[in-house]
């Protein structure tokens, strides 16, 4: 952001629940129709008709789908970590989609009752892990209590060492 910043005029806003913003009410505002017109009320706040986007993982997925609803305000779009993938004709769940590309079984962890205790025992284990520094269980010096996590992310990932 800063390097863009010195060429050109940047707006990097916090998405729902992320930063400094409040989540929203209902999981259901979370789709991509609801999400895409939040950058919208961005871009008429700050008075600007088209612009080029860019997003990261999660953002990159939301910049992608804004060009399809509203072509005419954008210049260009690219995201880091998040290929563009077209829209599909139906809803797949987490756990489908982690059957299909095992590597998003860390989803479905995520979404269970055991996650925010197992994350929150050993914050700095999951944060080394997530930035896959190793996958080297001795090395991340595990232990039982994140099996949970362990089995769900760690062997979806392929060894970078």
């Amino acid at each position: 952001i800063k390097r863009l910043s010195a060429r050109y005029r940047v707006i990097a806003p916090d998405l729902p629940g992320f930063g400094s913003s409040s989540p929203l009410s209902t999981l259901s505002e979370y789709r991509w129709k609801s999400l895409v017109p939040l950058l919208l009320s961005v871009l008429d706040k700050e008075v600007v008709d088209r612009a080029v986007f860019l997003g990261h993982d999660w953002g990159g997925e939301l910049v992608w789908r804004f060009p399809l609803y509203f072509p005419e305000r954008v210049i260009g779009v690219g995201a880091v970590c998040t290929p563009y993938v077209p829209a599909r004709e139906h809803f797949y769940s987490v756990e489908k989609m982690a059957k299909l590309h095992p590597r998003l079984g860390y989803q479905v962890f995520l979404k269970s009752d055991a996650a925010p205790i197992e994350l929150d025992s050993n914050v700095s284990l999951i944060r080394a892990v997530t930035m896959r520094a190793t996958t080297d269980e001795k090395e991340c010096r595990f232990n039982s209590k994140l099996k949970g996590f362990k089995s769900s992310f760690l062997a979806t990932v392929d060894p970078l060492l």
